[in-house]
């Protein structure tokens, strides 16, 4: 969303990262400032979590955080789907 690519910023600052922030959104067509986001449940949207998450795993975290800032579904909802989405990008 700022314009660069999160698997590269992850390993340019390996050393420095803490834990990691989870979102995901899609753009209303058409626009292209803050106003135009809308939030996705993570694999919903537009990251591309084919080259985030590796980076992610091989990163020192102690702890991740996804947030869903809005969402037309239930909060159990939105959970179920972010949460089962990890669980594929994930070997535990």
């Amino acid at each position: 969303m700022a314009g660069r690519d999160p698997a590269a910023f992850l390993d340019q600052h390996r050393d420095r990262v803490g834990y990691v922030h989870l979102k995901d959104y899609a753009r209303q067509p058409g626009t292209t400032d803050r106003a135009g986001l809308i939030w996705r449940e993570l694999g919903n949207g537009v990251v591309d979590w084919a080259s985030v998450m590796p980076a992610v795993a091989t990163l020192d975290v102690e702890w991740a955080l996804v947030e869903q800032d809005r969402t037309d579904r239930t909060p159990g909802e939105s959970l179920t789907m972010s949460r089962s989405f990890l669980k594929t990008q994930f070997d535990y």
